[in-house]
Formats: C-alpha cells, sequence, structure tokens
C-alpha cells in the first residue's frame, strides 16, 4: 500500500512538472509570438472602417501587420478626402507604428474615449495644431506610443483642377522630444515638393512642437542654388518669433519667371539672407533683407521702357550690371524701405525709398552714365546732364507711381538746364535762319 502510494505520488509530482513545463513553454511561446508580426484582413477592414467613419472619402490599405510586444505596420495605404473645395490625397508605402500592444489592451476602454473626439476630417484639416496638441496629451498620460515612421509619403492638394501642393518621395520619423515627454520631434527628408509656384527638391529638417513649432536645421535645393530655413511660430498668439532664411546660387531667371511677378526678364545669381518676426498678417510683419547678385540683367521693365523713354536711348531697355545690391526693411502696412546700388559697363545706379507690397513706389535714383553710353545720347539729352572726369554723366531723378506704370521725374537742375537747352538751340536755329538770308 505504501509502494502504490508512492508511485501515485511519484506520478502526482510528475504530472506538475509536466503542467508547469508546458506552462512555461506556451509562455516562452507567447512571449516568442509577440516578436513575430502576423496579419489579417479582420486587420485591414477593421483600419478602413475606422478612417471612413471618421469622414474620409476614399481609402485603400494593403496589408495590417501586427507585432504584438514592437509595432503595428501598415503597407500600401492611399487616403482621400475634400473639404472646404479643396481635395487631399495621401500615400504611403509603409506606416509604422511602435508600442506594446499588450499595455494598450489593458487601457483599451480609455483610449478609446480618448481617441473618441480626433475626427480627422473635421479637426485635423481645420485646426491640426489642437489634434497635435490632444496626441501630446495622449502620450504623456498613457506612455504607449514610442515612435511613428512612415516611408515614401506623398502627398497632393488640389483646389479646383489646380494643384495647390505635391510633395513626393517622403520620408518621416515622429517620436518623443529629448526634453520631456511633452515634446514631439519629426525628422523629415522628401526628394520634391511643389507648393504655389515654388519647387523644392532634397529637403530635409526637423520640426519640434513645444507649445511653440520650431523648424530647424531645414535645407533643400530650390531655383538651382541652395537654402537654409529656421522659424519659431507661438501658434496660439498667432506670432512669428524669428524666420531666418539664407539662400545662395538663386537663379533670378527662374524665380521672376516661377512668382510671374510683372513683365520683362530678369536674370543673375543671387544670395539672399532674410530675417522675419511679428503677427502672422502681412502688414503687421517685420523684417530685413540683404540680396546680393552677379551678373544682374534686366530686360522690357515698366520701370526700364520710363527710364529709357526719359533718355531717348532704347539702349537702356536692356541692363546689364556686374554687381548688384539691395537692403530691405519691412515696415508696417507692407510697405518697404529700399537701399539699392549697381554697377556695370552701362552705368552705375543708386536707388533709395520705398516700395510697397501692392506695387507703388517711391525712389530718389541717381547714378553715372558710362562714357560708351553717353555718346549714345542726343545732343539735347547729353547737354541737359552733368559731365563727370571719366567722361560719363550724371543723372538724377524720381521714379513713382506703380511698378506697372511708373512715372518720372527730373531734378530741378537737369530740368532748368534742359529748358535753357532747348532755348539756345531755338535761338541757334534762329540764328543760322537769317545768316542763310
Amino acid at each position: 500500500m505504501g509502494f502504490s502510494l508512492s508511485r501515485v505520488s511519484i506520478t502526482r509530482v510528475r504530472l506538475v512538472e509536466r503542467f508547469i513545463a508546458i506552462f512555461l513553454l506556451l509562455v516562452l511561446l507567447i512571449t516568442a509570438l509577440g516578436f513575430f508580426p502576423f496579419s489579417h484582413s479582420k486587420f485591414r477592414d477593421y483600419l478602413k472602417g475606422a478612417l471612413i467613419k471618421e469622414g474620409v472619402e476614399h481609402c485603400s490599405v494593403g496589408k495590417v501587420a501586427i507585432t504584438l510586444w514592437k509595432k503595428i505596420e501598415i503597407t500600401d495605404i492611399e487616403i482621400g478626402m475634400s473639404e472646404k473645395g479643396q481635395s487631399y490625397l495621401f500615400q504611403s508605402d509603409k506606416i509604422q507604428v511602435s508600442f506594446n500592444l499588450f499595455s494598450v489592451l489593458f487601457r483599451l476602454k480609455q483610449l478609446k474615449g480618448e481617441f473618441a473626439d480626433l475626427s480627422v476630417k473635421r479637426r485635423l484639416l481645420s485646426d491640426p495644431l489642437s489634434v497635435l496638441e490632444d496626441l501630446i496629451r495622449i502620450r504623456s498620460r498613457y506612455n504607449n506610443f514610442e515612435e511613428v515612421k512612415l516611408y515614401r509619403v506623398a502627398l497632393k492638394v488640389t483646389k479646383g483642377k489646380k494643384n495647390d501642393i505635391v510633395a513626393k518621395d517622403f520620408s518621416f520619423e515622429i517620436g518623443p522630444g529629448d526634453e520631456g515627454a511633452g515634446v514631439i520631434e519629426c525628422f523629415f527628408e522628401g526628394d520634391e515638393v511643389y507648393y504655389r509656384k515654388n519647387f523644392v527638391t532634397d529637403i530635409k529638417g526637423v520640426v519640434t512642437y513645444d507649445g511653440r513649432v520650431r523648424l530647424n536645421r531645414c535645407k533643400g535645393r530650390a531655383y538651382g542654388g541652395k537654402f537654409r530655413v529656421s522659424s519659431v511660430i507661438d501658434p496660439e498668439k498667432r506670432y512669428l518669433e524669428q524666420l531666418s532664411f539664407s539662400g545662395s546660387g538663386l537663379n533670378l531667371k527662374r524665380l521672376y519667371q516661377a512668382q510671374q511677378f510683372g513683365s520683362g526678364e530678369v536674370g543673375g545669381k543671387a544670395d539672399i539672407e532674410i530675417r522675419l518676426w511679428g503677427n502672422l498678417e502681412i502688414d503687421s510683419l517685420r523684417g530685413t533683407a540683404a540680396i546680393n547678385v552677379t551678373e544682374f540683367s534686366t530686360r522690357g521693365l515698366s520701370i526700364q521702357e520710363a527710364f529709357s523713354f526719359f533718355l531717348s536711348a532704347p539702349e537702356f531697355k536692356e541692363l546689364r550690371f556686374s554687381k548688384f545690391k539691395a537692403d530691405l526693411q519691412l515696415q508696417g502696412q507692407g510697405k518697404l524701405l529700399t537701399a539699392m546700388s549697381g554697377s556695370g559697363e552701362m552705368l552705375d545706379l543708386n536707388a533709395d525709398g520705398w516700395i510697397s507690397l501692392d506695387g507703388e513706389l517711391n525712389q530718389e535714383m541717381r547714378g553715372e552714365i558710362s562714357a560708351k553710353m553717353a555718346r549714345k545720347l542726343s545732343n539735347l539729352v547729353a547737354g541737359s546732364l552733368e559731365s563727370t572726369e571719366r567722361r560719363g554723366k550724371l543723372f538724377k531723378c524720381r521714379v513713382y507711381g506703380s511698378l506697372s506704370n511708373p512715372k518720372i521725374e527730373l531734378d530741378r537742375m537737369i530740368l532748368k538746364r534742359a529748358v535753357g537747352n532747348v532755348f539756345q538751340n531755338m535761338r541757334q536755329g534762329f540764328q543760322d535762319l537769317f545768316k542763310k538770308k
């Protein structure tokens, strides 16, 4: 009897050992499986249904794969929606969200409540910063979401049949900043961006949000040159604390044509430094700009046409400067104070005054016409201008009106000299007439 009891005890012990072993194996198996992705069509259908419920009008998803302890991967996603006359199309080869799904499941009910108000169509398009603030708050409270990565992203925003924004081959890495849980950073890099007549390539940078939107280390290529941009915006106050733009080797011809500033042509290579600050309204912004251009050329501008007519010299319809510099200061009410200078074979020029953003201007211009060009002036014009030691001609005038319809007012001394020359020529003509008789 004792022998049989001992065998039963041993059997029970072995059963317990086997049970524990099987349990541990199951735990290890579940743990191991948590590091391998698995997918199902129901995951994809659930995501599509959730997006459509949030207001997305068109949605397609290739696959949704879940790795329990690590991440969710969404491949070949396309989302389309429209709002207030604009259409949005978003595409991505892969979106990867890193978090611990097991811990999320324990708080699923609370998280569902938190995300209930994050309407893609109603809030993301109209007030994206408020959505971002809510996401940061949720992440700080639950501390489950680590990082979001987007690969080969394309975005198109159209208004009617016109493209407003087109971005191709972008990648994003979004995660918490080093400063704390309430900070989010986004590293971005892309091949091409078209935004309202501006075409940019090879762009990269970092956007940080900590209550302010900070753009840092942003650089790229545009108009045949390179540029760098940094800025700080307080979105609550709608205030631009600072924006710095530095561009080098920019092709002015391409820039002028793309922006459609007006008639005529402008050419040259420009280095530009811009600083801006103030309320985010064009009449409230303040700033400075310094523009240095080499091999600067202009042709057919309205101001040139007026200047050429004023000097009775068609050669001035096309001007070339080896160097040109402009210092600008943006004042209130959209007015630019200007100080410009240029030097070249045709003339040396200086101009000071102001130009408004709606095209009005008032400029005091003075300069020296080269000896070569002075010989092409009519006798009346040449005799009205003061000569220089280099056998050139000095001129001084006021240009006012608008960029599209400028007017020129002669300096009083030049006008007085010109009137005197007219009477002198008339007197000389009468004398020659009577001498012949």
